[in-house]
């Protein structure tokens, strides 16, 4: 990966929503960004460090402003009903090896995100 490559990736990394969480059981720290603006409903997904499924309101009341230096690949979903995609990094290196996004943020579907 050349430098324009890393300038690209971090440049669309900007656009968008891009929020860090703490994971409440491991204390990881993992970011999600979606692709639309209107966020009407929660998610509810496994944690990329540790595998507990939680749920992340629509308006969440705290996000984390501790930013990890070291994130993972990404990796993401696509809602079937909407269209509506998510990216999801872990902090560290690695993701969960199940990592699953029970509810669309968009539509509110069950069982509609796919990973892609």
């Amino acid at each position: 990966m050349n430098i324009g490559d890393v300038v690209e990736e971090f440049e669309k990394t900007l656009k968008g929503r891009l929020y860090h969480f703490k994971c409440p059981s491991c204390g990881g720290i993992f970011a999600i960004k979606k692709s639309k603006y209107d966020n009407k409903r929660e998610v509810r997904m496994t944690c990329p460090d540790c595998g507990r499924i939680g749920v992340i309101p629509s308006n969440p009341l705290c996000i984390e402003a501790d930013i990890p230096e070291k994130k993972s690949v990404n990796i993401n979903f696509i809602c079937q009903n909407c269209g509506e995609k998510i990216a999801i990094w872990a902090e560290g290196s690695e993701l969960y090896h199940s990592i699953n996004v029970y509810s669309c943020p968009y539509c509110g579907g069950e069982n509609t995100m796919t990973a892609a």
